[in-house]
């Protein structure tokens, strides 16, 4: 979330899925989307862009709803939370 605010844009929503997947619904302008691409593939991250290629000449001031989703390969069973009973 701090990569995406650095690029200029917010986030709308972070939702965990148990431990089994992240997504982060975010702004950000069209031009810096490849920059996000980028940063994150450079960070370990592998890409792909659901719906086609960004542009060739994105536009500075054409703001893009976007979504990461995150996906945790792992061999551990669903993250369970202790939900205290409730009396009545």
């Amino acid at each position: 979330m701090d990569l995406i605010a650095a690029l200029g844009g917010w986030v709308d929503d972070a939702r965990m899925f148990s431990n089994t997947m992240t997504t982060i619904r975010f702004h950000l302008a069209e031009s810096r989307l490849e920059d996000l691409r980028s940063r994150l593939c450079e960070g370990g991250l592998p890409t792909t862009i659901a719906g086609g290629e960004l542009r060739r000449s994105p536009s500075a001031d054409r703001e893009r709803a976007g979504s990461l989703q995150i996906t945790f390969v792992h061999d551990e069973g669903d993250l369970r939370h202790e939900v205290p009973s409730v009396p009545g």
